[in-house]
């Protein structure tokens, strides 16, 4: 697999399919490689972000500018199952790497585009992010409360979002050349995937006119996170009838399920500001790990609201291989590292720690074929590094 991205969204295409047995040659600007390699926070010489997408690939540095570069990638696509690439459209068509000539060279492969606004269209030159698809499909207005601006996620969403789509487009295109046909091109605009995760509040609008609002999801009640008598805060999700009786149990109010008001969901959605109230006072009078034990005792749908810490040092996460432990010469000694985004019954990949730029660009050119003269001849000319 060639993954000619940078940033978050390519790479993390190419995480997620590595995670699953993918081997991964990064291709990357011998001047400075992926600009997220400076991103902060650091630790080890490496950024984070940077170290957890690209963990386990191998990185080799062409400059794509130059014609005996463009050249190599030619050469390495016609042996690749899979194409990732984040340059804005058109780019990689006048470096003769377009799909057309790539399909011609392999008509295997898997062709994964990753922009801001897809691959035609009025908007296709404008530059986008995952901060730009996350407001323009529709996250950030909704998200946050009703008296404060729009918030966009303090992490890469609306890129994470588009990685997940681009996963199962390559896997949709391996499917096809596994059963005998060609491979296929996978265009992927950032803020497509938000707009289908925000589904629901496209046909609520388009059904009865009405636009979701911040802090107005009110499909159910009572549903939210609530502040505990010790500072913390869980979350309780009343989705079912059920759940909410049971719930009103553990409260210690078992009139509530007879009491007009509150026996059905729909009068708690039109009563909700007085059940939300009756919940949020019990939440306070308990501890965390008090109303927890409580509402996991009546088989109340209720977590935690956790934050990295609580994460890392939950032991059922360790056990599940949502979070592993792994030895790290990178970073030092023994590091806890997210597992992968599903399990089946093949395990997520060992850890490999993240490439340092070019590492590997005399190795992989050397099973491409390319003579130990050639590969000094490139490097004196600065096609590679």
């Amino acid at each position: 697999m060639l993954e000619l991205a940078t940033l978050l969204a390519g790479p993390f295409i190419g995480m997620l399919l590595r995670d699953f047995g993918a081997e991964v040659v990064k291709v990357e600007d011998p001047g400075g490689g992926d600009p997220s390699r400076g991103w902060p926070p650091s630790a080890g010489g490496m950024s984070v972000m940077f170290a957890r997408v690209n963990m386990g690939k191998r990185s080799i540095a062409v400059n794509l500018r130059d014609r005996a570069g463009q050249q190599l990638i030619r050469d390495l696509a016609a042996t690749s199952d899979v194409v990732i690439e984040n340059f804005r459209p058109g780019r990689l068509a006048a470096w003769d790497l377009g799909w057309d000539r790539l399909k011609e060279i392999n008509p295997q492969l898997v062709l994964v585009h990753v922009t801001g606004y897809g691959q035609d269209g009025p908007y296709r030159d404008r530059p986008g992010f995952g901060a730009v698809a996350e407001s323009e499909g529709g996250l950030a207005y909704v998200n946050g409360w009703a008296d404060k601006p729009p918030a966009i996620a303090p992490f890469g969403m609306g890129d994470s979002i588009a990685a997940m789509a681009g996963a199962l487009g390559a896997v949709l295109g391996l499917l096809d050349v596994a059963n005998g046909r060609k491979g296929r091109e996978v265009d992927i605009a950032l803020y497509e995937p938000t707009i289908a995760f925000m589904g629901d509040t496209i046909l609520r609008y388009t059904l009865t006119g009405d636009v979701l609002e911040r802090g107005g999801f009110n499909v159910t009640a009572p549903r939210g996170c609530y502040e505990t008598s010790d500072q913390h805060w869980i979350i309780i999700a009343g989705s079912s009838e059920a759940v909410v009786h049971r719930l009103f149990e553990a409260m210690g109010r078992p009139d509530l399920v007879t009491d007009d008001r509150f026996a059905t969901n729909a009068a708690r959605i039109e009563n909700r500001a007085e059940v939300e109230e009756m919940v949020s006072r019990w939440v306070a009078t308990q501890t965390r790990e008090g109303v927890l034990s409580i509402l996991r005792d009546h088989d109340v749908a209720a977590g935690p609201v956790n934050d990295s810490k609580d994460i890392a040092e939950d032991p059922v996460f360790r056990q599940r291989g949502s979070i592993r432990e792994v030895r790290s010469e990178r970073f030092g000694g023994t590091v806890l590292w997210p597992g992968g985004v599903l399990r089946t019954t093949e395990p997520v990949a060992d850890y490999v720690d993240p490439p340092d730029l070019g590492r590997d660009t005399d190795d992989v050119l050397a099973e491409l074929g390319v003579a130990p003269e050639r590969r000094a001849e490139l490097r004196s000319t600065h096609v590679i590094g």
